[in-house]
């Protein structure tokens, strides 16, 4: 019974503890901020693990999520993203699913 909890609790935690995609967040630490011309005034973000195959969205050029300039939160969460990627901290990246450049909703750091 033991090692079905442990093996249960591995399995839950896996995404968490080695970063990974699902279909609607990633876990893990960004790549890249990348701030273009093309973009009107969006934000791109790459997240470490390469979402393509997983993520319910379509990525800016197949791996950059969108974050907004609309954004209601817009200041903070590309403050808190310039953060976690200057400290190399980890991240939940939340995406709308379905959206068609894969915008980002919310961004957690964690301790």
């Amino acid at each position: 019974m033991k090692n079905l909890l442990i093996t249960a609790m591995l399995f839950f935690m896996t995404p968490y503890v080695f970063g990974a995609c699902n279909s609607n967040s990633c876990y893990g630490t960004i790549d890249r901020i990348y701030l273009t011309h093309l973009s009107t005034g969006e934000i791109w973000i790459r997240p470490s693990d390469s979402p393509s195959e997983v993520l319910n969205c379509n990525l800016r050029e197949g791996v950059y999520m969108t974050l907004k300039q609309n954004h209601m939160l817009f200041d903070e969460i590309y403050s808190a993203a310039l953060a976690a990627l200057a400290s190399q901290k980890e991240v939940n990246l939340r995406i709308a699913e379905n959206s068609d450049d894969c915008e980002l909703v919310y961004l957690m750091i964690d301790s």
